[in-house]
């Protein structure tokens, strides 16, 4: 899903942990129908930005003069590269790159790079967790309860550092979803404000943009549960692991080394069309993730 979605009738964010699962009760049709899912946690990947007082950034409000998405299956990482103008007529260069941790299971992280092409003023990126989050992915269950989180909270740990948490209504798994927001070039003239709104907790990042001067943000996010070996307070942990982590290239090197170990475990070769093999090794990497050393 696109870092600056909620869901909607194209975009469905999605955070999955093996195990972490909820069962419910509807009343549908007359009869009570249970049923138990696999739950989706609240969403690290929240991000936006808007140029001056202007809208914030979607896909539908601009004019999309390029598009790429690429999976990196061998280094386990998703590139997307866009440019765009908006209404005022400014061109924008887009650039992001996203890795969940193969080799450090608690760990993902979003890198942003945003250019400006012919434009100067001042950029705003918005970055959290939001934390307004159901099961409602699947069409024919949308009858049925969605809403697995209850008893939500959050809290700014630190300048750069936000947290959510809450615990599953009847399995009772509590969750902390961490962030740690930083500008890595660009020069932010202020700390970054903290904001609720609409079930999103984020910091508020503003700087000076210009053209051709890149300004990027990384961002670092943590999930722990209640279900984690030796760990006995989620949002400690989350927040800890955080604000412990390296920066943004050195844990995408990190990642990249762990998945080179798996590839050479899992090595498929084939004798056929390249088209069949690249879908062989899609599903490869599809089932690496699921059942990953980790689960």
């Amino acid at each position: 899903a696109a870092p600056e979605s909620r869901a909607d009738g194209v975009h469905y964010p999605g955070t999955y942990l093996a195990g972490c699962y909820n069962r419910l009760t509807t009343r549908v049709s007359g009869r009570d129908v249970e049923h138990e899912s696999l739950v989706n946690l609240p969403n690290w990947l929240c991000l936006t930005f808007r140029i001056d007082d202007g809208e914030w950034f979607g896909l539908s409000r601009v004019e999309l003069l390029d598009f790429e998405q690429d999976l990196d299956m061998e280094r386990g990482t998703l590139v997307r590269r866009l440019r765009f103008r908006d209404a005022e007529r400014r061109t924008t260069r887009l650039v992001q790159r996203r890795f969940v941790h193969m080799g450090l299971p608690h760990l993902a992280g979003l890198d942003t790079a945003l250019v400006a092409e012919d434009w100067t003023g001042e950029l705003t990126v918005r970055s959290g967790v939001d934390a307004d989050v159901t099961n409602r992915g699947v069409a024919r269950y949308r009858d049925l309860d969605g809403a697995h989180l209850v008893d939500r909270h959050d809290a700014e740990a630190a300048p750069d550092t936000i947290v959510v948490h809450a615990r599953t209504s009847q399995s009772h798994i509590r969750i902390a979803v961490a962030n740690r927001n930083r500008l890595v070039t660009g020069d932010a003239p202020d700390s970054p404000s903290l904001v609720r709104e609409n079930g999103i907790t984020a910091h508020d990042v503003t700087t000076s943009a210009g053209p051709d001067e890149p300004v990027r943000l990384e961002k670092i996010a943590a999930v722990h549960t209640s279900r984690d070996h030796a760990g006995t307070e989620p949002v400690t942990e989350a927040i800890d692991t955080v604000r412990n982590a390296p920066e943004f290239d050195e844990l995408l090197g990190s990642h990249i080394l762990a998945w080179a170990h798996l590839r050479g475990t899992f090595h498929t070769g084939l004798s056929t069309s390249r088209a069949a093999e690249q879908a062989v090794r899609l599903h490869v990497f599809h089932l690496l993730q699921t059942t990953s050393p980790h689960t």
